[in-house]
């Protein structure tokens, strides 16, 4: 049974009145946790050169966009939760089950100081003052796959920079929101094998295409071998499986999308 969650049109008072995630904040880090080469650290908002908040105002939550040039947003599984972390106020979230009929997933969350993070439409972190959050996603049923959409937005370069991420989520399952510098050797290299593992044909379609078709700010590679879905006769390539039924839904917009990557249209504006 697959649930498809529509974060992005529900209200806070509708994300209320249905059942529970419950935001939890940690300073330790984590047991386990995604690859530390090229990951940006709790102590890289210098190497970053964010803005600052007092001098440079964060844009409002529905601005548009400018997408990240040297880091990115990646969402990775993991094995084990941080420890010791510090339960806040609970949220609710819509297609949940009640207490006694679900189980539990978790999503973490390892920013820079100053980010700010959405699930959906609902801000969860308005300005990070610690390396490790934990959002406890309540009551799921076993078996059954939820997506969840995070944006992070953060300091890059002088400006405020944002990225979404579209992901599947289980009961029992642990993931972590992270972001990673997107040219050091380890991300080329990662990218590099991921697309290495296509055959000939899809390899060199996908090297002409460079990034997702629905998530357009992350290159292909950089979430596993890339997906691939036939759209109106046409193969087109996605980030991770989580992005097909987005990709049918509008296959003209999907095309389109496909279209500009291929002719290296700039990214910088999120243009939704």
């Amino acid at each position: 049974m697959k649930i498809q969650v529509p974060v992005r049109s529900l209200s806070l008072s509708t994300l209320a009145a249905v059942a529970g995630i419950s935001l939890v904040l940690a300073g330790s880090v984590l047991s386990q946790g995604p690859p530390a080469r090229g990951r940006v650290t709790w102590g890289d908002m210098v190497g970053l050169n964010g803005p600052n908040a007092a001098t440079t105002p964060r844009p409002h939550a529905n601005a548009a966009w400018v997408y990240p040039q040297r880091s990115m947003l990646q969402v990775f599984p993991l094995e084990a939760r941080t420890p010791d972390a510090t339960a806040l106020s609970p949220l609710k979230f819509p297609y949940t089950r009640a207490a006694a009929a679900g189980e539990p997933a978790y999503i973490l969350a390892h920013l820079v100081p100053g980010a700010e993070m959405w699930i959906g439409d609902v801000e969860v972190i308005s300005d990070a003052s610690k390396p490790a959050y934990e959002l406890a996603v309540q009551s799921l049923e076993r078996g059954s796959t939820y997506h969840f959409t995070v944006r992070v937005r953060w300091g890059e370069d002088g400006k405020w920079v944002s990225q979404a991420h579209t992901f599947p989520l289980k009961a029992g399952e642990i993931h972590c929101v992270q972001l990673y510098l997107t040219e050091t050797p380890e991300m080329t290299k990662k990218i590099a094998e991921n697309i290495a593992k296509l055959d000939a044909a899809d390899k060199k379609t996908a090297e002409a295409q460079k990034f997702c078709a629905v998530q357009d700010s992350i290159k292909l590679g950089s979430m596993g071998t890339p997906a691939k879905v036939s759209v109106g006769g046409k193969d087109v390539f996605l980030c991770c499986d989580a992005c097909k039924a987005a990709a049918l839904k509008d296959a003209d917009k999907t095309l389109k999308t496909v279209e500009a990557l291929k002719a290296g249209k700039p990214k910088e504006m999120d243009k939704k």
